[in-house]
């Protein structure tokens, strides 16, 4: 471009010089005007020496100017040309520069530090043999110091195997690796060539039953143990590898188990690259489930790169664990801002870096909860993917735990009819028709998901599902045969009692006597006041309604181990004795409250979710006896009447009275928990 512009500059140039030659005559114009000027004068004829006239002057003037103009700005144009190629080039040399400071060196330096560094006694390189050289006199070569170097190089390369053999042998006895080639009697030399690939070989090997070995958790493998098993925080953090087919081709969809996030090859135009050594570093740490360390790792590079996409994978993986380990929630909503970060709104990650936060960020938003972020997670997943299986059945999962039945029911009915090989789907909609208690459609969808799907066969709330819909349905015979199934398969403790979260070792009854509850001091405290708790229950009862101020028939005192502030105001005798009673106070899993039976009412079989409480049931106002059935026997409540029962079996209640009864509920921890199995008890809720 720049020798372009100067050949126009020269152009220009000499058009200029023409103009001038024109306007300036014969007297000053070129050689040829001024001889042929001359030969005018001698001869006395006007050839070439004729004057101009000051019309033509003034044109060659104007001329003149014109292209003066145009050689000013083809000059201008030709100077910021050049300028622009000087610059261009200065930008080139200092963006190499850049690239090798930045970038290529950093990447030198990571494949040096993670290749494995030669064992002590191993081959060495083999260096040039001197040998002597041919007598220049006689012209004949020493074949007999060629001979001799040749045996040398022999002894030499036979010593490098043994040393090798010996390396192989002894490493092979501290790996998995049982398949180790007999010792045999000594061989020839193998070419440098047959070294490598052997040695290749040995490293695959190696590295497969290694990966095997951390797969299998620790498990031995051919007679030597496995070697430590890493964290499972790097793998698809998914359930299992679902598949559907597709327009007639099988499809796995999320199969992450084998992507290596953090160490996956590096790219050039991978951001992490400047900072990939610091992030293997951290890698390791995590490895190692040295959590704190990890963490503080990360939050070195994210100083020198807060955009980096690993780091911040990184962190939230050592957040997670650390709050599982503390028991944080506090740390658990800062891990699930970096998965957030890593899979929403860092636009430089890799998709299968994106895919894996927001697999966490679904399921751990909805551990903590957040229905609503689990969602946005795992609509953006599909963004990602597109449709499959695992993720539109989490999608419906997710309205269902936003309490959005509906749209949870639109969803898994559409997934359905696309995919009707997902029994998973087709399971979900017959649970939403149960609880719309259309059992004759939901029925069918239920036992197909039990017989069918794996996922569902080991889940025993389909079987307790449609075990209800036949007892609705009068088929009491097939639904305990249903209940006999889940029994077989460990699902529930037993057919009457259908409790879903149960602790192991607890007697189990259907009803309790006070003594053997051992609460009998608290017990009998709250016999002893009943007249005051009944006259305290009566004065919140809207006699007109048959209801509690809020409208409800349940006036709640303590939920999940925590007093209603609210309440306790209007009912301060009856929460002062339940503050005197730890085993009701502290109680997670269970409600103590106030209850009102409508006249006439009669209360399906039914059983509650655990079996570490019990419950205690007194007759405050109860016109008629309130009959309860527990597994298959009954008895009958009176009021002032104290009864004690597990609501893990399964019971069923009968009010006759003409007009509301009214009983106080308070479940208690099971009295065969220890106090550390106590703390260990999670909310329900």
């Amino acid at each position: 471009v720049a020798l372009a512009a100067v050949q126009q500059e020269t152009v220009i140039s000499w058009s200029v010089e023409q103009s001038d030659n024109l306007t300036q005559g014969p007297a000053s114009g070129g050689m040829e005007s001024r001889r042929r000027g001359k030969e005018g004068e001698r001869n006395g004829s006007a050839v070439g020496g004729t004057e101009r006239t000051p019309e033509s002057r003034e044109e060659a003037k104007k001329l003149r100017k014109e292209l003066k103009e145009k050689y000013a700005k083809e000059k201008r144009i030709s100077d910021a040309i050049r300028w622009i190629a000087v610059v261009a080039v200065l930008i080139l040399a200092v963006a190499g520069l850049y690239y090798y400071l930045a970038y290529y060196r950093p990447s030198l330096t990571a494949s040096a530090a993670s290749k494995p560094k030669p064992a002590e006694g191993g081959d060495k390189p083999r260096t040039k043999d001197k040998s002597p050289k041919s007598d220049a006199k006689t012209g004949k070569s020493s074949k007999t110091d060629a001979k001799a170097a040749k045996k040398k190089r022999d002894d030499g390369s036979k010593k490098d195997e043994k040393a090798s053999s010996k390396q192989t042998s002894a490493a092979d006895k501290k790996s998995a690796d049982k398949t180790a080639a007999p010792k045999t009697k000594s061989k020839p030399a193998a070419s440098d060539a047959e070294k490598a690939q052997k040695s290749k070989k040995s490293k695959d090997s190696k590295t497969t039953k290694g990966s095997k070995a951390k797969a299998e958790g620790g498990q031995q493998t051919g007679g030597a143990k496995a070697s430590k098993k890493p964290p499972t925080t790097f793998n698809d953090p998914g359930r299992k590898n679902y598949s559907v087919r597709e327009n007639g081709v099988l499809r796995e969809e999320l199969n992450l188990e084998k992507i290596r996030l953090l160490r996956r090859p590096v790219s050039p135009s991978d951001p992490d690259r400047p900072y990939i050594v610091q992030v293997l570093s951290g890698d390791n740490l995590l490895r190692d489930e040295r959590w704190s360390t990890a963490l503080e790792k990360f939050n070195e590079i994210l100083k020198m790169f807060p955009a980096s996409p690993r780091a911040i994978y990184g962190k939230a993986v050592a957040l997670e664990n650390l709050a599982r380990e503390k028991k944080s929630n506090k740390l658990m909503d800062t891990a699930i801002d970096f998965y957030q970060k890593a899979g929403m709104e860092t636009f430089q990650a890799k998709e299968d870096l994106k895919i894996a936060s927001l697999m966490r960020l679904a399921d751990l938003s909805s551990e903590q909860s957040q229905h609503q972020l689990s969602l946005k997670a795992l609509e953006k997943l599909q963004e990602i993917r597109g449709r499959s299986y695992t993720i539109d059945n989490k999608i419906g999962l997710a309205h269902l735990a936003a309490g959005s039945n509906k749209k949870a029911k639109t969803h898994f009915l559409k997934v359905a009819e696309e995919y009707p090989e997902n029994l998973f789907a087709k399971a979900h909609v017959g649970f939403i028709l149960f609880l719309e208690k259309r059992y004759e459609e939901a029925l069918p969808l239920l036992l197909e998901g039990i017989h069918r799907d794996a996922s569902i066969k080991t889940n025993a709330k389909f079987y307790l599902y449609a075990g209800e819909c036949l007892m609705r349905l009068n088929r009491m015979e097939e639904a305990f045969a249903i209940y006999g199934e889940a029994v077989s398969l460990d699902l529930i403790p037993s057919v009457w009692q259908r409790s879903l979260y149960n602790e192991p070792g607890l007697t189990a009854r259907g009803w309790w006597s006070v003594e053997e509850t051992g609460y009998q001091l608290a017990l009998e405290r709250i016999e002893k006041a009943l007249g005051n708790i009944t006259e305290e229950t009566i004065s919140l009862i809207d006699s007109e309604k048959g209801t509690f101020p809020d409208g409800s028939t349940q006036f709640v005192l303590i939920s999940n181990g925590k007093k209603n502030a609210r309440n306790c105001d209007l009912a301060p005798t009856t929460c002062a004795l339940i503050e005197s009673f730890p085993a009701a106070l502290t109680c997670r899993r269970g409600e103590t409250k106030f209850t009102i039976f409508p006249p006439r009412t009669h209360v399906q079989p039914h059983v509650g979710l655990t079996n570490s409480r019990l419950e205690v049931v007194v007759g405050l106002r109860l016109s008629k006896g309130l009959r309860i059935r527990v597994a298959e026997e009954s008895r009958v409540l009176q009021d002032g009447q104290m009864v004690i029962l597990d609501d893990s079996f399964e019971q069923e209640l009968w009010y006759e009275g003409g007009e509301p009864g009214v009983v106080m509920v308070m479940d208690v921890w099971h009295p065969d928990l220890s106090e550390p199995a106590i703390r260990k008890q999670a909310s329900l809720s």
